[in-house]
């Protein structure tokens, strides 16, 4: 099989979610549309986190810098499979912030990112920085 040099601005990839229900985890997925950000702005992401990171660890603020909201919201162009009331809910900038906003869905893209830049779904439970760095 030839490789595609030119894949398109956007891929899909399965973002797994989990919420807590009646005393259990409960998982369920959608499929993420993401930004085929080039690799000169994922090592910028990876190395924003990076200082993210040792700023944590260190005690000091990390007001100013990256977070899930921020890195979601920038590679999340879309989605596939999220209803609201049995009805497919549309992806706009609103409905985009209103998602980003909820407990726990930007880390939940942040990691299925983190996912399809390494290549696979599995990755260090420690990190939500890019490429499981942590």
């Amino acid at each position: 099989m030839a490789f595609e040099i030119d894949k398109g601005e956007t891929y899909d990839w399965p973002v797994i979610c989990g919420d807590p229900v009646d005393g259990e985890y409960k998982k369920e997925s959608f499929v993420g549309v993401f930004n085929n950000l080039g690799q000169a702005r994922i090592n910028e992401i990876n190395d924003l986190c990076r200082k993210r990171q040792i700023a944590e660890l260190s005690g000091e603020s990390t007001k100013g810098m990256i977070d899930d909201m921020q890195l979601a919201n920038e590679v999340l162009a879309g989605w596939k499979g999220i209803t609201k009331n049995g009805e497919p809910h549309e992806c706009n900038e609103a409905t985009k912030r209103a998602m980003l906003s909820r407990a726990r869905i930007a880390g939940w893209v942040v990691d299925a990112w983190n996912g399809s830049v390494k290549g696979d779904t599995a990755r260090k439970k420690t990190s939500r920085t890019p490429l499981g760095i942590g």
